[in-house]
């Protein structure tokens, strides 16, 4: 049985890559599969050199795919806007799509995700990022979970400092440690076209927190910082509230599971109170207790910006939770704060569930 799926499986691909050859129609193709595939990949990507209508591809496959085949395509094709290689076991081959990358002008979207390709050693990781610096076509480069370590985070950074076209870096779920963020921190101060970062459970601590904040107080494009668990504490959370001061841009700030305290919280709930643009917060997972929560409770009482607070698991307990609601008595804007996880008595939540606030509450069921 088995024998025949797999044999069924791979004529499929070879008569799905027969037809794109001749596609006048179809724009996107996704392959998603647990299966192991060998060389139907070669089947989709050889297609592609000569297809003119594709515009985005998903290749996602429990396998190792051709490297080389996928680099051809990006050389030789002029439609691609996206390709999605994610999850593929890629430990190789970062140079030739490097190189690829460096010619192709169309290509706006890659996702490398869950692959480990930098464990290729420094050349695939300055190939890499020689691509980041020299390509002013691609905007979205998301590199999760792909093995990207301290000298990535170095390179990474140095190739923002130059980069004039990417607006989403998605690198959550590596290891670029202090270093790492550092250099991410300094590219930030010169890069203009950055929007959305994420560098969420990247085994950052306070140097390179404090980096980061210290970037924000500069640079004017970034929108969205996810900086999720990692262990910036209080004095970065106070670097990144005095960026606040200056920077008019960032709407998103995630700083959860990153042991900041009431110190920090009421660091940030100070420059929140003039605060004009940040729409969403999220401090979850970091125990600002009830002093925390009387800071953000006057925050609010300011604050006509901010949509939604997440304060899920910041052991507030029963007196911090309702001084936010009394605080949200006065606040029209907050559309969505979410509780769970503070410990909240029974009585306390059914009593909470019928007070006249705008905002959605969410508390535990």
């Amino acid at each position: 049985f088995f024998f025949f799926f797999f044999f069924f499986f791979f004529f499929l691909l070879e008569y799905t890559s027969e037809l794109l050859k001749v596609n006048k129609t179809i724009t996107e193709f996704h392959l998603y599969t647990g299966s192991k595939i060998t060389k139907g990949d070669v089947c989709i990507f050889k297609a592609l050199e000569t297809n003119k209508i594709l515009t985005a591809l998903s290749v996602v496959v429990r396998g190792i795919i051709n490297i080389e085949s996928a680099s051809k395509v990006l050389k030789a094709n002029t439609t691609l806007k996206e390709l999605n290689i994610s999850k593929c076991h890629i430990k190789s081959g970062m140079k030739e799509i490097g190189e690829a990358l460096e010619v192709n002008k169309t290509l706006r979207v890659l996702k490398l995700s869950n692959n480990s390709i930098f464990t290729g050693g420094p050349q695939a990781i300055e190939k890499i990022c020689e691509m980041v610096s020299k390509n002013r076509a691609l905007t979205v480069l998301n590199l999760h979970s792909a093995n990207v370590r301290e000298n990535g985070g170095i390179a990474i950074g140095k190739a923002l400092a130059t980069n004039k076209a990417l607006k989403k870096l998605v690198l959550s779920k590596n290891s670029i440690g202090d270093k790492g963020a550092v250099s991410i921190g300094e590219g930030l101060r010169v890069n203009e076209t950055l929007v959305e970062l994420r560098l969420n459970k990247n085994a950052i601590g306070a140097e390179g927190g404090e980096a980061i904040g210290s970037a924000l107080g500069v640079n004017r494009k970034l929108s969205i910082l996810k900086l999720g668990a990692n262990c910036i504490g209080d004095e970065s959370a106070k670097a990144i509230a005095e960026a606040l001061k200056q920077n008019a841009e960032i709407k998103e700030l995630h700083l959860d599971s990153n042991k900041v305290g009431a110190t920090g919280a009421v660091d940030i709930s100070e420059v929140l109170k003039l605060n004009a643009t940040l729409k969403i917060l999220n401090l979850s997972n970091n125990s600002i207790g009830k002093q925390g929560a009387k800071a953000i409770g006057e925050m609010l009482r300011a604050n006509k910006r901010l949509k939604r607070l997440n304060l899920c698991s910041t052991s507030i307990c029963n007196k911090g939770v309702r001084i936010l609601y009394e605080a949200l008595e006065t606040n029209c804007t907050l559309a969505e704060l979410t509780l769970k996880g503070n410990g909240i008595r029974y009585e306390l939540i059914w009593s909470l569930r019928n007070e006249p606030i705008n905002a959605r509450i969410i508390l535990d069921a």
